[in-house]
């Protein structure tokens, strides 16, 4: 098919990126008829701003991440296992239709300060941080949603690191729009961060563009001076998806608000 394509536009080079599959690659490299050059970010570029349709998808897909938020957190309790939280939430959204999941990210207690931590045998305690970080994907299309709660009681310190969080998602979050500078907005997330007590402690990137690969297109990261357009999606963590328009708003507006919600 591919072959017929090219013949029909008197093309006689295909682009490709890096990350094609190698299997697919070595196929099309066997055609005598055309020439396969590796080209990084040709198809990914194309794919920073989205339609309509995929603007869907993306809203299905986080939905249904929300809603499996939603339904797992009264149960988790201390006694609980990162891996059996992490299982609960993939059925969750198994059942709701996802086709498959990202990386399913359960930290809890010290485990809870590793961005990219993998669920484990850990068992939860009382007055631990339960970070969750996961997603789906709807006819391909992924969605990344981070949550954090305390089982039982949060403490004064808690609530001051989740607080201080919180400030600079919400400062980020508005300051997302057309026109934007991506480390911009990475900038003033860090800003608040760097100036409160927890300076330096900022490890992770601010966010990064979503769409049929979990990470694609513009990061929200210092450095990067592209410019955002009205119809990117990208996240602002580690709290939700925003879709960049006029001005900034939710990638689903149902999503439920970030809250330090504290479970058994």
């Amino acid at each position: 098919e591919v072959e017929a394509l090219l013949k029909a536009d008197g093309a006689d080079t295909l682009l490709a990126e890096p990350e094609i599959a190698a299997e697919f690659y070595l196929t099309l490299a066997q055609k005598k008829t055309f020439r396969v050059i590796l080209q990084p970010g040709i198809v990914e570029g194309l794919r920073e701003v989205k339609n309509e349709w995929e603007i869907a998808q993306l809203k299905r897909a986080s939905e249904i991440t929300d809603q499996a938020y939603l339904q797992v957190r009264e149960h988790i309790h201390a006694g609980q296992t990162e891996l059996e939280v992490a299982a609960e939430l993939e059925k969750a959204m198994r059942l709701a239709g996802s086709e498959r999941f990202n990386l399913t990210i359960v930290a809890a207690g010290p485990n809870s300060a590793y961005p990219h931590h993998w669920a484990s045998d850990y068992v939860i305690r009382k007055g631990d941080f339960v970070t969750m970080d996961y997603g789906c994907t709807i006819n391909g299309y992924h969605s990344d949603l981070t949550r954090t709660i305390v089982v039982g009681k949060a403490s004064e310190k808690q609530k001051e690191i989740y607080n201080t969080v919180r400030r600079a998602h919400d400062a980020a979050f508005a300051a997302i729009r057309a026109g934007a500078v991506s480390q911009e907005v990475d900038g003033v997330a860090r800003t608040i961060i760097d100036n409160s007590p927890y300076k330096g402690a900022f490890l992770h990137n601010l966010g990064h563009g979503i769409g049929l690969d979990i990470h694609e297109g513009t990061g929200l990261v210092p450095g990067n001076t592209n410019v955002l357009r009205a119809g990117m999606v990208v996240s602002d963590e580690p709290v939700t998806d925003v879709m960049v328009a006029a001005i900034a708003f939710a990638i689903a507006s149902f999503l439920s608000s970030v809250c330090l919600h504290c479970s058994r």
